[in-house]
């Protein structure tokens, strides 16, 4: 029997929900659920972060976690995508100990280079320095494994939702305590190192793939030459707003602009976890072309996000306000903006997951590259001439013209049945 009736067999025994809206399966729904889960999870602590740390310390943190996560991609090659993609259509959905070595060298390189650079700018700090050396390697660790297990139709959202609850329900004590950067910092490296052994140890695992079976240092190059950029850009796309005017606005601005940016950076990780949800099935016997399921998955999610969108916008005042408090009262001006780019925002992340699963990450690149352009030239022209409202409205041209560029990459390669 072929591989595609096997998944056509396949498929049919499994529960499916929402009929001929474009099926989705019970293991898809429960990691999209899981993915947003997680993210309000680890939403929470942020904002409990904020509440209970001094301003100094939550900037300590902030900078150790982004940093560390930004630097681990960059120094990661992608290879937890690299897994997704030849662990669906090949059956490699592990590294070799070569690529294991090499890309977990690097990744300590990174955090030892973090904790110098928290010694000279935040002395004082020792114990952190040392929980860096590690954090940047265990976060790419985390990734690898949790990818691995949804390549190999593992259960990808229990191991998810272990590192969100583990890091809050630890977490969120420490914080009420001790006001202590360092120890929720500790709390974080043991939430990813505890999950990654319940992947690799625990009989959740699947069983290990025969060494011929492994992802090469050779494949992973040249998955990385073509898609590294792109996945690279996906994530600072996201951030460029908020580092322009964290960076040369005053910190009331800043303090406002992140206030308004809060709900619509959560819900747009509909779309990241709704791609990442369903790359599987659209990796497996698809022939790099692009499934009509997933077109139809891609309007239901820009359906859903415009109807969330206006809701945002009737609702701004109460929701800043209730949340936040009077003096947030500027950010409601701001969400505006910032909820209409929700839809175009949601879809773009979406679409750049089904990208990379159907096997074209070059498309996927130049997506996310149109839209960390547009992004960072509307914010450099709103900071230059101090205005907020420019940077928030420029998010709508960034993803706009992202949703443009990916949804004719998508068309041309559609699958016609």
């Amino acid at each position: 029997m072929s591989r595609g009736a096997d998944d056509a067999v396949i498929a049919s025994r499994q529960p499916n929900w929402l009929g001929s809206m474009g099926v989705i399966r019970r293991g898809e729904a429960l990691n999209f659920m899981a993915l947003i889960s997680a993210q309000v999870i680890v939403a929470l602590v942020g904002l409990a972060s904020t509440r209970y740390l001094a301003p100094s310390d939550k900037g300590l943190f902030t900078g150790v976690y982004l940093w560390s996560l930004i630097g681990q991609t960059i120094f990661g090659l992608s290879l937890p995508n690299a897994l997704l993609y030849y662990g669906a259509a090949e059956g490699r959905g592990r590294p070799t100990m070569r690529v294991v070595y090499v890309l977990g060298s690097a990744s300590l390189l990174v955090g030892a280079g973090l904790g110098l650079f928290v010694g000279v700018h935040a002395p004082g700090h020792l114990f952190l320095q040392w929980l860096l050396v590690s954090l940047p390697t265990a976060m790419l660790a985390f990734e690898v494994a949790t990818y691995s297990a949804l390549s190999e139709g593992g259960p990808f959202y229990a191991y998810r939702l272990i590192q969100a609850l583990l890091f809050a329900v630890v977490g969120l004590p420490i914080l009420v305590f001790t006001h202590s950067p360092t120890l929720l910092t500790a709390v974080l490296l043991a939430s990813y190192v505890c999950s990654v052994g319940v992947r690799w140890l625990s009989p959740l695992g699947s069983p290990a793939k025969p060494a011929a079976l492994r992802l090469g240092m050779a494949q992973l190059l040249r998955w990385s030459w073509r898609g590294h950029a792109g996945l690279t850009l996906s994530l600072l796309a996201t951030r460029l707003d908020l580092l322009f005017v964290t960076l040369f606005l005053t910190t009331f601005a800043a303090g406002q602009y992140a206030a308004a940016a809060a709900f619509p950076n959560l819900l747009a990780y509909s779309g990241t976890a709704l791609g990442l949800s369903l790359a599987r099935r659209a990796t497996a016997g698809n022939d790099n072309r692009t499934p009509r399921f997933a077109v139809r998955w891609g309007f239901i999610l820009l359906a859903t996000s415009a109807a969330t969108a206006g809701i945002l916008i009737g609702l701004r005042t109460p929701l800043i306000t209730g949340l936040f408090g009077a003096p947030y009262e500027p950010a409601t001006a701001i969400l505006i903006p910032l909820a209409v780019a929700l839809p175009f925002w949601s879809v773009a992340a979406y679409e750049s997951q089904v990208l990379a699963a159907v096997g074209r990450p070059v498309h996927q690149t130049i997506g996310q590259g149109i839209a960390s352009l547009v992004l960072a030239a509307g914010s450099v022209y709103g900071v230059v001439h101090q205005d907020v409202q420019v940077v928030a409205w420029s998010n709508v041209a960034a993803y706009g013209c992202s949703v443009v560029w990916q949804s004719l990459a998508l068309s041309t390669f559609r699958q016609s049945r």
